[in-house]
């Protein structure tokens, strides 16, 4: 709904939307739910825009989407936000 009413033109709005697009956060709560393969320890939400998300919104999406699918695994994935203008966390591996 942000995108639909934020100030993107239309064709904009139309590509972001489609297949081709950017997840929205109702789409990662499926792709939890759906395809993910509990492989990964570090989940980084980037490429959020700046005029149709919000970060704290789209981490507790994120994080409630995570437990309601994976409540145990879910203590033992870490979500990581990413900004445009600095940079992200470094991981020690």
């Amino acid at each position: 709904e942000m995108l639909k009413l934020g100030p993107y033109p239309w064709y904009v709005k139309q590509r972001v939307l489609s297949n081709v697009g950017h997840l929205s956060n109702q789409a990662l709560a499926g792709f939890f739910r759906n395809h993910f393969d509990r492989q990964a320890r570090h989940i980084f939400l980037a490429h959020l825009s700046r005029q149709n998300n919000d970060p704290g919104i789209a981490l507790a999406q994120a994080s409630s989407a995570l437990y309601e699918h994976h409540p145990r695994l879910a203590q033992t994935i870490d979500l990581h936000l990413t900004f445009q203008d600095r940079p992200s966390v470094l991981l020690n591996l």
